[in-house]
């Protein structure tokens, strides 16, 4: 699964961002495998996640959180989002003690993800790596839209709602939590970070009022 990996970036504002998936092997482990990725589900959740989804039913801000975890099927493919370290740790420590046999897929920083499945006892099967980003990236969104909509890596969180957003909060006519909550609502399947999203939006609004401030000197 790469859908998280193209998170836009740097290496300060995205060591507070992590995913995990969770899932079974197709024509595995796919029988039973619901009521395992349920209790995956409830684990995270006793662990401080931010947002958890399933794309059949939703995240936590379209869904509640018993709808969420009840709703799992045997086959899909569940996700969990933490804004701390220890909190991913402690995910992975009763992951380990629990042994349920599917597939977990951890998103974030390479030496921090490495650091942490050392620390529980885990060695990784598998690295993926993103290649960044390739052809006429002029057409992209601005580098703070960006590290926003590229949390949700089925393009689902629109650049023109997330500039709009952040001109509401600089016009204090919304908070900065509110705001990423709406945006949180978009991603369907779940791995949008709120926690990350609502400070970077507090810096694109805070950008944009020194902006018309220089602007307003000037005129």
């Amino acid at each position: 699964m790469t859908h998280t990996l193209h998170r836009a970036g740097t290496q300060q504002n995205l060591s507070d961002d992590f995913t995990i998936l969770c899932m079974p092997a197709r024509g595995i482990n796919v029988k039973g495998s619901g009521r395992k990725m349920r209790r995956f589900l409830k684990i995270a959740a006793r662990n401080n996640a931010v947002n958890i989804g399933d794309i059949d039913t939703g995240n936590l801000y379209v869904a509640s959180e018993e709808s969420i975890i009840g709703n799992v099927r045997d086959g899909g493919i569940v996700h969990a989002v933490f804004a701390r370290k220890e909190d991913v740790l402690a995910v992975l420590t009763q992951l380990k003690e629990e042994d349920l046999g599917m597939s977990v897929v951890v998103q974030g920083l390479c030496e921090e993800v490495y650091a942490l499945t050392e620390k529980a006892g885990l060695q990784p099967h598998t690295a993926n790596h993103s290649l960044g980003r390739w052809g006429r990236q002029e057409l992209l969104p601005e580098p703070g839209v960006l590290e926003i909509t590229t949390m949700c890596g089925h393009a689902l969180v629109s650049a023109k709602l997330v500039a709009h957003l952040a001109d509401r909060i600089a016009h204090g006519r919304i908070s900065p939590e509110s705001a990423a909550r709406e945006l949180a609502r978009q991603c369907i399947c779940g791995i949008f970070n709120p926690t990350r999203a609502q400070r970077l939006l507090e810096n694109m609004a805070d950008a944009l009022r020194a902006s018309r401030e220089i602007e307003g000197d000037q005129s």
